[in-house]
This record gives structure tokens, C-alpha cells and sequence, in this order.
């Protein structure tokens, strides 16, 4: 039996569009506080002169892909309707506005607290790349280029103090000691300035609230990210970047629903580690079989359960505590 291509554009049309539907309800009852963000830069046929946008957030527990969201530009109106999308969504959109340096914008968030935890790896190979940009003429300034590089190597140490305390005092005095330059070499000092004036809090907000076990790199991110770079020689041939949205749609599904073959997460799927339990991990029996209704009325019963199981296990504790704090 022969095949249109016009009959298989539709099929495949049909199959992001409801790929899209089921990511959707899939979001609603997958409980996340805690998502690391990376970006994600590709081509796509009409653009092939210039990069095209995606961002990405994923759970660093699971691998679960939260959204892959793309975005023709990163200018002000994209980026200010997907700020209000994402404050909807009860995210914090400062994970659009901070950046280490133009370089550098990779994010890891604890965003229902609405803390930003900027990625140490990045936060370090941004510092060193300061250094590495200082004019000619600061080089030439030993007195001034050593000084900047211990100033560098002390920041980079802070990272392995636990009293936030006493990271914050040093910090403080750095910025004493950098405002203290005067003439050029006040000027080459700047960059080092902007810097612990952006990015000083942000990148220690995992020291101050210990107890939340919050993520201080975004490596789930990256190693999502890795999974979809050979897909870009696919997407260099799509037509629009409305294409390139529908692709991420297919991606994200396959993605959450597919076992780990191996490591500490062998034999489950990002969802099941998300605690919602489902007999279906092929994505293609969801979007090409009649299956898809059948998969959502099961993660509903599922994501019930795992509601009722955190509801009695909180009224357990309290009677415990109850029961303590009386004998």
C-alpha cells in the first residue's frame, strides 16, 4: 500500500498535536518543586543564518522534562509574554532575567520559593573567564593582575564554606577591596564588580536553605540537553519554527515516558519517578495506537492515590508528634 506524502504530513501533524495534549495533562499532576533550567540553541530551514531559542526545565531527581518551550527570539516581547506565562505557571521568571554574563545564562531554580539558584559550574567558568577578558594593558599590571586572580581564587573557595554567615562577610569584604582601586585600574576592576554585585546571592542560596536540598548545578539540564543534540541535524530541515515546537512536543513525551536502561535510575521512567505510576512507557502506542485515553485516566488514578498516600502519611506524623510531645 503506497502513502501521500500529504497523507503522512497530516499523520505526523496529528500525532504532535496530541503528543502536546497528553504533555499538558501530564504537567497538571506531576508535583514539582524543584527544576533546573538549561538553554537550547538550534537552526531550523527558513532561519539557517541565525539561531533560534528553546528553553528547557527538567527535574534533577527524575529527568523529567517539565517544558522544552521555544522561542523564535530572545528579545523583549518574547521573552516578557513568556515571563507572564511562567509567573501563571507559578515559576519565577527571574530565570529569564539573571545571567552570569552574556555567556553564561544557565540556571538552576528552586522556583515554589521563588529562590534563583544560579549554576556554581557556570558561576566558576564565568569568574575565570573575567580574568581571562581583562585588557592587555591590566595584564601588564602585575601588582593589579595577581591581586585579581587571588580575589578570584578566594570566591571560588567560598564554595566550600558551610557558614553562609562567614561566606557573606567575605564577599562583603571583597567588594570593599575592589571599590578601593582608583584611575584604570578601577575600570578593569569593573567587570569583577558587576559580577559579585549580580550573582554574589544567587549562587549561595543552597547554603542558606540547607534543608530544601536544593540543586546548586544544573547538570540534569545538561544531560537532557546532550540527549537532544543529535536531533538537531533533524530539525535543521524543518520549515518554521513552529515545526521546531511540535518536534519538542514528540521529544518531551518520549522522553518522560521511556526506562532508564541503566544507573541509579534503571528500570524506571522519568513519570514513575515522579510517582505516578503507569503500565505504558511506549510513547508511540500513545500517539499512533487509540491508547492515549486509556494512559490519562491511569495517571489520574494514579497521581489520586499518590495524593491520598501524602495526606495520610502527614496525619500520621502529626499524631506521632502529637503522641511525643504528650508523654
Amino acid at each position: 500500500m503506497s502513502l501521500s506524502l500529504g497523507f503522512i504530513c497530516q499523520e505526523l501533524k496529528r500525532a504532535c498535536k496530541e503528543a502536546k495534549k497528553i504533555n499538558k495533562r501530564i504537567r497538571g499532576l506531576v508535583n514539582l518543586t524543584h527544576l533546573v533550567a538549561d538553554e537550547v540553541w538550534i537552526k531550523v530551514k527558513s532561519t539557517l543564518k541565525k539561531w533560534s531559542y528553546g528553553f528547557l526545565l527538567a527535574s534533577p531527581k527524575s529527568l523529567f522534562i517539565y517544558s522544552l518551550d521555544h522561542l523564535t527570539h530572545r528579545d523583549e516581547l518574547n521573552m516578557g509574554l513568556k515571563v507572564m506565562e511562567y509567573i501563571e505557571k507559578g515559576l519565577n521568571p527571574a530565570i529569564f532575567t539573571s545571567d552570569l554574563l552574556k555567556t553564561y545564562r544557565v540556571i538552576s531554580g528552586y522556583f515554589k520559593r521563588c529562590l534563583h539558584q544560579l549554576c556554581t559550574n557556570h558561576g566558576i567558568k564565568a569568574l575565570h573567564k573575567v580574568i581571562k577578558d581583562f585588557p592587555e594593558e591590566a595584564r601588564q599590571d602585575k601588582t593589579f593582575y595577581d591581586y585579581m586572580k587571588d580575589l578570584r581564587d578566594r570566591f571560588i573557595a567560598l564554595f566550600e564554606l558551610d557558614d553562609i554567615v562567614e561566606i557573606e562577610q567575605n564577599i562583603k569584604q571583597m567588594r570593599k577591596i575592589l571599590y578601593l582601586w582608583q584611575g584604570e585600574r578601577k575600570e578593569w576592576a569593573k567587570p569583577f564588580v558587576d559580577f559579585i554585585d549580580r550573582n554574589g546571592k544567587n549562587l549561595f542560596w543552597y547554603k542558606r536553605c540547607p534543608e530544601k536540598g536544593i540543586e546548586n548545578t544544573n547538570n540534569g539540564a545538561e544531560i537532557i540537553n546532550s540527549l537532544l543534540k543529535p536531533h538537531y541535524k533533524i530539525m535543521k530541515h524543518l520549515e518554521n519554527e513552529n515545526s521546531t515546537q511540535d518536534y519538542f512536543e514528540t521529544f518531551l513525551l518520549r522522553n518522560n515516558l521511556r526506562v532508564f536502561q541503566r544507573g541509579k535510575r534503571k528500570g524506571y521512567s522519568p513519570l514513575q519517578l515522579e510517582g505516578i505510576q503507569t503500565k505504558t512507557t511506549d510513547w508511540t502506542d500513545l500517539i499512533w495506537g487509540e491508547k492515549s485515553d486509556e494512559f490519562l485516566k491511569q495517571i489520574e488514578v494514579s497521581a489520586l492515590k499518590r495524593g491520598l498516600n501524602n495526606q495520610q502519611n502527614k496525619a500520621k506524623a502529626m499524631q506521632n508528634n502529637y503522641a511525643f510531645a504528650k508523654n
